[in-house]
């Protein structure tokens, strides 16, 4: 098998458009995490006094949202018509949030999980 030598242009070719396409795969992988950073509820900057305290889908295009608001907890339905407020309580419940799983978090555990398996 010969090898390319250096002067061979179409090794610099192939290179180029390796390079090409690993730059491309960076860029798309940046976006998407943009993208996802964005698309997550309660995670904005300075919204300290609106969070959404949880979150329970009730068919493809509906779901029931636990916003804390302040003091106060709102039970809102979200669906196709936009929200509607559908309770108000009284008092809040004693709720403890879960803590943000984010992607490191996550590769922890499952790093962990493979760890300590055979």
């Amino acid at each position: 098998m010969v090898a390319p030598s250096a002067a061979d242009p179409f090794s610099w070719l192939e290179l180029l458009k390796v390079l090409a396409g690993l730059l491309l795969v960076i860029v798309l992988m940046v976006a998407a995490l943009w993208l996802l950073r964005r698309a997550q509820p309660g995670t904005a900057a300075g919204t300290q006094h609106l969070r959404v305290l949880a979150t329970l889908p009730l068919g493809p295009r509906e779901r029931l949202l636990l916003i804390q608001v302040g003091g106060q907890q709102l039970l809102l339905g979200a669906g196709p018509q936009g929200l509607r407020t559908l309770h108000v309580l009284p008092e809040p419940l004693a709720f403890s949030a879960p803590e943000a799983a984010g992607f490191p978090e996550w590769l922890r555990k499952v790093m962990e999980r493979r760890g300590s398996s055979p």
